[in-house]
């Protein structure tokens, strides 16, 4: 039974005890007190949930940009080397959106979007943009930008000129808050094509939506593909086909030419979060199930029921979050062949970052390292403060940041020991929403608004 439904039944009971019996003030001022305290308990579970998703969306970006950077290669990213001090420390006017990549930063404001480049922290140009529906991304000297009118915007990297302007077929809005979601997805960028995904509501007043692939170059289209519900998250491209998903379907694309392979109904009304994948199948978490779909056929191979929260793919293994009607998720592993359990973690409240065989997590002021195949610690080491976010991963490096005051400790530690390789001082409060460590050296943003360049 949900929280919700339980939270009915109480009422209503309490609404019968209090017409059969004689009013009492005490009582009811008692019952007043419990019927608030529940749905302060709703409150903050409803935020909680709100938090693991975001931060798992951020996460999923991180991965997913990471991959990115190294060609979607699986070979391990170099090392990143103790920062010689700051390259540069600039204050931004705005508590914005931020992105990086391609070399530069993107800073959203009120009615402008600002490219920064990354080595000096100088201004390159300004662009006058409203209504912004995600994040830009850089990517292959172009910034993309969606808006909430559905148009896909293409700026030339260096000069912030438009190359292209695209409208996306029109949908129209609901009312309801439940079906308020992002009206276009993040682009994604392959092979010389953008491929978009769009959500509203269509002309049977049911969710709709398109899926688009075209041209880099010009913005021509190349193919459209018609949604049965919309698109709750970026496409996803797995060996030559496009997969999107709006609950309850799940649809998959040839990459080529936007023929229609399959569609398959996940049985859940609730959302499709991004998924996974292997050689042949796609790993994804619908909210109600947990699923494994053929890539092939569209035929379902395995599904867990419960509440499940985002899923990501670790080697031999499915990693996601099972919520709980009280505390914090669980981690939980599945067996990715059978989708049988493996091992599980309790209150691990954000998806963990994961090599095929390792993942990192911090729990009680404690960096552990567990095995991805059994679950098993294979090392811990006491973190210097309170951790200000989850530990990241780059290469055979774990990255973990801690606060001690005013100061924020970087630590690079050796994946397969837990040693420290170095530590470095960033004065401020170092935030989880933009830490790139690359070739460029490391970028943090702090709570008080600063953007600081380490090398």
């Amino acid at each position: 039974m949900s929280i919700q439904n339980r939270s009915l039944i109480s009422v209503l009971l309490a609404a019968g005890a209090l017409q059969a019996a004689p009013p009492n003030p005490a009582a009811a001022a008692q019952m007043a007190m419990q019927q608030n305290m529940q749905m302060q308990r709703q409150m903050q579970m409803q935020m909680q949930m709100q938090a693991s998703r975001a931060a798992a969306a951020a996460y999923r970006a991180r991965q997913q940009q990471h991959s990115e950077r190294n060609g979607g290669s699986k070979e391990p990213a170099a090392q990143v080397a103790r920062p010689a001090g700051e390259a540069w420390r600039s204050r931004r006017a705005e508590d914005t959106w931020k992105g990086e990549g391609d070399g530069i930063i993107l800073e959203r404001g009120s009615g402008w979007l600002r490219a920064i480049s990354r080595d000096k922290g100088e201004d390159l140009w300004s662009f006058a943009v409203a209504s912004l529906e995600q994040r830009a991304c850089a990517a292959q000297g172009l910034v993309l930008l969606v808006t909430q009118d559905y148009r896909l915007l293409l700026l030339d990297r260096d000069t912030g000129r438009t190359k292209a302007e695209v409208q996306l077929d029109k949908l129209g809005n609901f009312l309801m808050q439940s079906y308020q979601k992002p009206r276009v997805q993040t682009p994604v960028l392959h092979g010389g094509r953008i491929y978009v995904a769009t959500y509203g509501k269509g002309q049977d007043g049911e969710p709709s939506g398109k899926l688009y692939a075209l041209d880099a170059s010009t913005g021509a289209k190349v193919w459209e593909g018609s949604l049965a519900s919309g698109a709750e998250h970026p496409p996803v491209i797995a060996d030559g086909r496009i997969i999107v998903g709006g609950s309850p379907w799940l649809q998959a694309f040839q990459l080529s030419d936007g023929k229609p392979l399959w569609k398959v109904d996940t049985g859940s009304g609730t959302w499709l979060g991004m998924g996974g994948t292997d050689a042949e199948r796609y790993y994804v978490a619908t909210g109600k199930k947990l699923l494994a779909v053929d890539l092939a056929k569209g035929e379902i191979a395995w599904q867990n029921e419960g509440a499940w929260n985002f899923a990501v793919l670790a080697g031999k293994r499915v990693l996601a979050l099972r919520s709980r009607t009280f505390g914090a998720p669980v981690l939980a592993a599945m067996d990715a062949a059978t989708g049988k359990p493996v091992w599980e973690r309790p209150s691990v409240r954000e998806l963990p970052w994961t090599t095929e065989d390792r993942l990192v997590l911090v729990e009680d002021n404690k960096v552990r390292c567990l095995s991805v195949l059994d679950g098993t610690q294979a090392w811990e080491l006491p973190v210097k403060g309170d951790p200000s976010w989850v530990p990241s991963l780059s290469g055979d490096q774990v990255f973990i940041a801690s606060r001690d005051g005013k100061t924020t400790h970087l630590q690079a530690l050796d994946l397969a020991t837990g040693k420290e390789a170095w530590t470095f001082p960033v004065k401020g409060k170092v935030l989880p929403d933009l830490c790139v460590l690359d070739g460029s050296g490391i970028l943090v943003e702090t709570k008080d608004g600063e953007l600081v360049a380490l090398k």
